[in-house]
């Protein structure tokens, strides 16, 4: 079973390495149109940086955008040679024990991963935007994920091949 979520995280942590990679690339590609195109520089920026132009720009690469749980389930059942109805069940348990371990405010550490943990948001003052008035919201535990310095590093290193490959690491 730990070996089946280590493989998860893995996998997990590779696929947001590429996701950021294509971020970087369609964030050029939006400079590259507002400045050949400064007759209609409003017009082009506003549509280069709509979600359906995002899409259609890491469909035409034959990249994903996002990754989400049907795809990573299939993955790591295709890497480990079990059912997607196994992986899918261990994603859920594993989901569920999170979810358990954060509603009794514990803190979960994953090893070369991260930290997760709740934080305390204080009470602040709030306006209702429909009547205008103002009143004070509740503190409320919001659960966050800090990642290890490992893992950024290990990402970063990993985008920095793919986007300088003559560079030595």
């Amino acid at each position: 079973m730990s070996y089946t979520v280590l493989t998860l995280i893995l996998l997990l942590s590779s696929n947001l390495a590429e996701s950021s990679s294509n971020l970087r690339k369609h964030c050029k590609y939006e400079h590259k149109l507002f400045s050949k195109n400064h007759n209609n520089t409003l017009q082009t920026a506003f549509i280069s940086s709509t979600p359906k132009a995002t899409h259609e720009l890491w469909a035409k690469q034959g990249q994903r955008q996002v990754l989400n749980k049907k795809d990573l389930v299939n993955q790591v059942a295709e890497k480990l040679n079990k059912t997607q109805k196994e992986v899918n069940t261990v994603v859920d348990e594993f989901l569920l024990s999170l979810k358990k371990h954060l509603s009794r405010n514990s803190q979960v550490n994953l090893a070369k991963f991260g930290v997760f943990k709740n934080s305390l948001r204080g009470e602040r003052r709030m306006r209702n935007l429909q009547t205008g008035q103002i009143f004070t919201a509740k503190p409320v535990y919001v659960p966050n994920l800090r990642f290890y310095d490992t893992f950024k590093q290990d990402v970063n290193r990993e985008l920095s091949k793919r986007d300088h490959p003559s560079y030595n690491y």
